[in-house]
């Protein structure tokens, strides 16, 4: 099964590829532009040996969504297979980089380098901007599940918008533990 038939949502959301591409601050075409978040440095006890979590993706992980390009809005509304011209998708208020710093926080870096690949999950979120289930496709390790499980529940939302009121509607994570 491909990606975009892995998962309908209730509201017309559908998961598309991970590797969607756009072009956007001077990415040539055909080229995916890739944005880059390093977690905290950490040292393991009895070791001076520095380890990080590094997760890529095809957005900023530091812009809300009224910050992103009208490029990177349309990828993200892309994602959603119901969504009309005016209606906004719901995205975290401090941007991605919101949920991948209590994923950072809920990582046990004494249990080592994770293994490296993609995360794919799925948050419900409500009318009220609150994660109400998750749901994961992929993942690199149960640990990293369990991180962003945790993370997203506890990540404020700007909730989405039809009509200029705000409903419930899913919210796609799809990035790469580099």
């Amino acid at each position: 099964m491909n990606a975009r038939g892995m998962l309908q949502g209730s509201v017309g959301m559908v998961v598309v590829a991970l590797a969607l591409g756009f072009c956007a601050n001077g990415a040539q075409a055909g080229e995916v532009e890739t944005f880059r978040y390093r977690g905290m440095d950490y040292m393991s006890t009895g070791s001076h040996v520095e380890r990080h979590l590094t997760w890529s993706a095809t957005l900023p992980f530091d812009r809300t969504y009224a910050e992103l390009t009208a490029a990177q809005q349309a990828h993200v509304r892309e994602q959603y297979s119901e969504l009309a011209p005016g209606e906004e998708p719901p995205y975290p208020l401090g941007g991605m980089r919101a949920i991948f710093r209590l994923v950072d926080r809920n990582v046990d870096q004494l249990a080592g380098r994770q293994e490296k690949g993609p995360l794919v999950a799925v948050a419900k979120v409500d009318d009220q901007g609150v994660v109400t289930q998750v749901s994961v496709f992929r993942t690199p390790s149960p640990l990293v599940t369990a991180a962003i499980t945790s993370a997203l529940v506890n990540t404020p939302f700007q909730p989405a918008r039809r009509n200029g009121a705000p409903v419930a509607m899913d919210y796609l994570v799809s990035v790469e533990l580099l």
